[in-house]
């Protein structure tokens, strides 16, 4: 009897062990790390972005240009017509027409354009958001952090209440220790990462 009782009184010190054991692990387990991006200001800071739209830029501008010299000459055109007194009305109705056309023509081109140039701003953004991305995840892995929140610092001083809104339904984020702040850690890894790629494209 007395033998079963000291077993059961060692089964019961060690459960206790175990279990003390247990929940001074579950007590020492990491706490979550966070840290904060101001998304707004990336965007405007990663050097690939700007060069991208300048890109864009270049590449449409003969065509905007084309599109420029098209609109100038039918305003000549219509100031023609408006100074001149018809003698041929049946001339005038003909170019009245023909003018007409060129209207017609112009907003097609105008349209296209635009629809282009959308296309590659659109391309452009994808690709510098998905390289935002890339470095964030890369940066949280380096450096053990769990979970990255997006801030979006706006007009600090906006000028109409539908500017202010915005503002507030942009700030995910109220308060954030400097500490979490890693928005000039990632813009320098960025623009770090694009200069060695562009300079070794060069190469």
């Amino acid at each position: 009897m007395i033998k079963r009782m000291f077993c059961l009184s060692a089964v019961l010190a060690t459960v206790a062990m175990l279990s003390g054991s247990r929940a001074s692990a579950a007590g020492r387990k990491r706490s979550v790390r966070i840290a904060l991006v101001d998304v707004d200001r990336v965007l405007q800071e990663y050097k690939k972005g700007n060069d991208r739209y300048e890109q864009i830029r270049k590449e449409l501008e003969p065509r905007l240009n084309t599109i420029r010299q098209k609109a100038q000459a039918i305003r000549d055109e219509q100031r023609r017509l408006a100074a001149s007194v018809p003698k041929d009305k049946v001339k005038f109705l003909k170019k009245t027409q023909e003018l007409k056309l060129r209207i017609a023509e112009l907003e097609r081109d105008e349209k296209l354009f635009l629809a282009k140039k959308t296309a590659k701003e659109i391309d452009a953004m994808m690709e510098v958001w998905n390289d935002v991305i890339a470095a964030v995840s890369k940066y949280a892995k380096e450096n053990g952090i769990d979970m990255v929140l997006k801030q979006q610092v706006r007009s600090n001083k906006p000028k109409r209440k539908e500017t202010f809104y915005r503002n507030v339904r942009a700030r995910t984020v109220l308060y954030c220790a400097a500490h979490l702040d890693i928005t000039e850690k990632l813009i320098t890894q960025l623009n770090t990462g694009y200069e060695r790629g562009r300079n070794a494209a060069k190469g």
